[in-house]
């Protein structure tokens, strides 16, 4: 295990478990110094047991009674004070009618549970005393690192002067980062609250839509609930989370080095265990607990990256969080887009003169095994539908290269990309857009409305081999031969659109299709936007507190001076976070929906912030189109 990673961690425990000590210590303290006072103005030797006797139960959370007896007592191993209050109280309760116990046995008695006391009082201290010299250990280790960087900062002058030239695509990228994040963009919680009203039917047109919502909204309540309850983090809920922050892309090799070697320890993995369980239970006043170091990293293409270095603890608390917010979100939303009514579906109603039709020509013993609509729904909910949210704790979804932050290009060149910010007006936009101006909008469009396949062949060639034949041939259900990497998600969208370029073509004549993406959509997500959504599906206001001390970070870039402040983060989720996940796709579901209604069940194939739509109806093309600016 790397030396600086494990110091650090050692601190946090350290730290963490130093904070919980001295809680519990004065507590103990102040109750045994009120004890002590109220034994002082007691000379009745029975009566000044019993006062004994109550302040232990008091201090050390005992609370053992012999007038409630459980049939599975003798099944519970107690502890030796335990023990000692449980036999007192039978023997001072035999007392007050048995002559025969004296006050010396009174006294005796006594002195046995000051003596438990006192020793408790020496636990607590002996314990401050070995975590502070364990701090004073880690403080001098870290200042001697410190002195070492310092002394290898004047031999590395000479190679900075070589990457001058790359410096300054650094300096540019960093620039428009620091600009987009750190500036606020405030959007009107009005105009987007009544947007989503009118959308999932809260103004009484969609009754069916109103029922699914209510029914989510209770959902997200519940389960706020259930996860603020202490004492969920043990060994094998850290062995998932664990794994799915080392398959996330947000970590260092030296911190998944060290989080690998977590997961050969079971002593470190109870540890953290306890130090996020006690995270957890204080989950109101959460937050930062330091500045959050960012880095910028230079990748083979040329390209910049953004990368946060935050606290291996930190980073495990988040991660739980997050992967158990988006595992139900992504349960909750299936369940919204399959409630009777809410979801406009591909597969209508056949006509009773059709059936009758295909029944005489195929005869009424024909077997029915499902339709072209049919797969088509089953596709989309099996690849598209909230694909960047996991189906379990346990599924490892990496993330692409460089999704951690935005990325910026060493060389830019004028008309690459073209922006769709002159829209329709503002009823037609979606969610994210407020009456100031649009935050993220679609960086590029690329719209064919005409069957044409030549523009697509030139691009599956350099994509990933994918079996597209054996996916579509598969059992239902078989989720081995799904699409599961960005490369291979692509390539079978551009598989299916030629399909469905083939299909169409023949049964009407035409096709049209529309596809854009979001530019940085992640780094410019606007933190009122994502408040005001999650607060319409009922998230409680713990929960908003929490997410909102998440998304504010305190960031500093590593190469800035020591006593330079951090700055808060105004805009924007932190990339390659399972709660960024939750925040961007809780809003794009809302995009989902939009276009869902607005053309009566023409799916979006999206994944993440790039997405397709196509039809053989060319009015709901343009209708989708709409209901996305």
């Amino acid at each position: 295990m790397s030396g600086g990673v494990f110091s650090e961690t050692l601190q946090s425990i350290t730290t963490t478990k130093l904070t919980e000590l001295s809680k519990k210590r004065h507590h103990f303290e102040s109750q045994k110094n009120a004890l002590s006072h109220k034994l002082n103005n007691e000379l009745d030797q029975r009566k000044r047991l019993k006062l004994l006797l109550e302040g232990v139960k008091q201090s050390f959370a005992i609370t053992t009674s012999i007038t409630k007896k459980r049939s599975h007592d003798h099944d519970i191993k107690l502890s030796s004070v335990e023990l000692l209050v449980k036999n007192l109280e039978k023997f001072i309760a035999q007392a007050e009618y048995d002559p025969s116990i004296s006050d010396k046995t009174l006294e005796q008695w006594e002195k046995y549970l000051v003596r438990h006391i006192d020793v408790q009082s020496s636990k607590h201290q002996y314990a401050t005393l070995y975590g502070e010299l364990v701090t004073e250990w880690l403080s001098a280790e870290q200042q001697q690192k410190a002195v070492d960087v310092a002394n290898h900062t004047s031999e590395t002058d000479e190679e900075f002067q070589k990457v001058k030239k790359e410096r300054v695509a650094r300096t540019d990228g960093r620039a428009k980062w620091e600009e987009l994040v750190f500036q606020p963009f405030e959007t009107d919680h009005k105009t987007i609250t009544a947007y989503l009203t009118t959308l999932f039917g809260m103004d009484g047109k969609n009754e069916q839509a109103k029922k699914a919502l209510i029914a989510l909204r209770k959902q997200v309540e519940t389960f706020g609930n259930t996860l603020s309850v202490p004492g969920q983090f043990n060994p094998i809920v850290l062995r998932w989370t664990i794994n799915g922050l080392i398959s996330s892309g947000l970590l260092s090799e030296e911190k998944r080095a060290a989080l690998k070697d977590f997961l050969a320890s079971p002593v470190i993995l109870t540890e953290v265990a306890d130090v996020l369980n006690m995270r957890l239970a204080s989950i109101d006043i959460w937050e930062w607990n330091r500045d959050i170091a960012v880095e910028q990293r230079r990748h083979l293409n040329g390209t910049h990256h953004m990368f946060i270095d935050e606290d291996l603890l930190e980073a495990l608390f988040l991660q739980y969080i997050g992967v158990k917010w988006s595992v139900f979100f992504k349960k909750a939303f299936i369940g919204f887009s399959n409630f009777d009514g809410a979801w406009s579906k591909l597969n209508k109603p056949i006509p009773p003169i059709d059936k009758a039709r295909r029944d005489f020509y195929l005869g009424p013993s024909y077997n029915h095994q499902g339709s072209v609509m049919e797969k088509r729904e089953g596709l989309y909910k099996s690849i598209y539908f909230m694909s960047q949210l996991p189906n379990s704790e346990q599924d490892e979804q990496a993330d692409q290269d460089g999704v951690e932050e935005a990325n910026y290009d060493m060389l830019e060149f004028p008309g690459q990309r073209m922006s769709l910010r002159q829209g329709p007006a503002m009823s037609r936009r979606n969610l994210m857009q407020s009456q100031q101006a649009p935050p993220p909008a679609p960086k590029r469009k690329r719209a064919k409305m005409q069957a044409q396949t030549t523009a697509f062949d030139c691009t599956a060639d350099v994509l990933t081999d994918f079996d597209f034949d054996s996916f579509l041939n598969a059992e239902e259900g078989d989720s081995d031969n799904l699409p599961k990497t960005p490369m291979e998600i692509k390539q079978f969208t551009l598989h299916l659109l030629s399909t469905e370029i083939i299909i169409n073509t023949k049964l009407h004549g035409e096709i049209s299709c529309a596809r854009s993406e979001f530019e940085s959509y992640g780094p410019s997500l606007p933190h009122s936007t994502i408040f005001c959504v999650l607060g319409f599906f009922g998230l409680l206001v713990k929960w908003s507190r929490f997410f909102q001390k998440f998304l504010e970070a305190p960031l500093k870039f590593v190469d800035e001076d020591i006593s330079s402040e951090a700055r808060i983060r105004k805009r924007g989720v932190p990339g390659a976070h399972a709660l960024s996940a939750v925040c961007g796709e809780a809003i794009l579901f809302c995009l989902d929906y939009a276009v869902n209604q607005s053309t009566d069940g023409v799916q979006l194939y999206r994944m993440h912030d790039d997405f397709w739509i196509w039809s053989p109806s060319h009015q709901s093309v343009v209708k989708g189109w709409n209901s996305i600016l």
